[in-house]
């Protein structure tokens, strides 16, 4: 199930930020990048997925990537008019197609 959510989640955020998967996931730094990376990392911590295992899906060693991606998506959130809509419309179409998912 938690594989099924964590490619769901991705799969949503790059439809939406218009990015590709395996991108979002790279340790790139570009703005689009982080961005995208910040909305997926809320969006498993969202649905309870602990941060040690969202580190280990992004092929992360550490946590404090997490802390990090969650620190830029309130930054964001707070400044940018789209990144909020990004984010609820993400939100909605995650936890419409996490509701159909078996348990």
């Amino acid at each position: 199930m938690k594989s099924e959510l964590f490619a769901k989640i991705l799969a949503v955020v790059a439809q939406v930020t218009e990015l590709e998967p395996q991108k979002i996931l790279s340790k790139t730094k570009t703005e689009d990048l982080v961005a995208a990376r910040s909305l997926f990392v809320h969006q498993c911590v969202r649905f309870g997925i602990p941060p040690i295992s969202i580190a280990e899906f992004m092929n992360r060693s550490k946590t404090k990537c997490i802390a990090r991606s969650l620190e830029a998506y309130n930054s964001y959130y707070r400044t940018s008019y789209l990144f909020r809509e990004m984010d609820n419309m993400i939100a909605s179409m995650v936890h419409k197609d996490a509701a159909s998912m078996p348990q």
